[in-house]
């Protein structure tokens, strides 16, 4: 799969190799989203944030066969406090310790990527450009659903600092997991409860050393 980081267009891989446009392969659908989710995620600081705005997204999985991710890469500023774009950034997807496939962002920052269900993944977000984020999707018990499997998630960075250890970051922040009684993937609360609190107090040791 190519991995071009000036390119707008999202590349999917297919079986039996090869890579197509995104604009080719999905078909629009209004999602609604979890506004309980959303509610407790929406914390600026957590830097894992779900997508704000309009309460529906475009993107459809590509057949039953796989899931669906979306969201932005955006870069909290230290200097400001704001959030900046982060185009073109690099997310590797692992299953187990070997690399499966990896993607970037657009010119705007937004991903958009299938997965084949069935698997347990490995996302690394941020590639040399930030302290990278993990995120765990364990698909597996996906396969025998009929629902469409959706995940919509921004996944908020901020650049390394020297004489800060980042070391804490070398877990997912968050895992995601199938939920029979809802029947589609969830997101692990008191695991990103408690990564929440790391992530903040390294973003704000970071900005202290990066603005002093």
């Amino acid at each position: 799969m190519s991995v071009d980081a000036h390119s707008t267009h999202v590349q999917l891989m297919e079986q039996g190799g090869g890579a197509v446009t995104i604009e080719k392969l999905l078909r629009k659908r209004s999602l609604k989203r979890n506004p309980k989710i959303m509610n407790m995620l929406g914390l600026l600081t957590a830097l894992l944030i779900w997508t704000g705005g309009d309460d529906t997204a475009e993107y459809a999985p590509i057949d039953k066969q796989h899931f669906l991710l979306y969201g932005f890469t955006v870069e909290m500023l230290y200097e400001s406090g704001d959030e900046g774009n982060a185009p073109a950034t690099l997310c590797k997807v692992f299953i187990g310790d070997e690399i499966y496939t990896a993607f970037r962002s657009n010119a705007k920052g937004e991903y958009v990527f299938n997965l084949p269900k069935g698997e347990r993944y490995t996302l690394m977000f941020g590639g040399d450009d930030f302290v990278n984020k993990i995120v765990e999707i364990d698909a597996r018990e996906l396969v025998d659903s009929r629902k469409e499997a959706v995940i919509a998630m921004d996944m908020a960075l901020f650049r390394p600092v020297e004489g800060v250890d980042y070391n804490e970051m070398s877990v997912p922040v968050v895992r995601w997991f199938y939920s029979p009684d809802q029947k589609e993937l969830v997101p692990d609360m008191s695991m990103f409860s408690e990564m929440r609190r790391t992530v903040d107090r390294l973003y704000r040791k970071s900005e202290r050393m990066a603005t002093r």
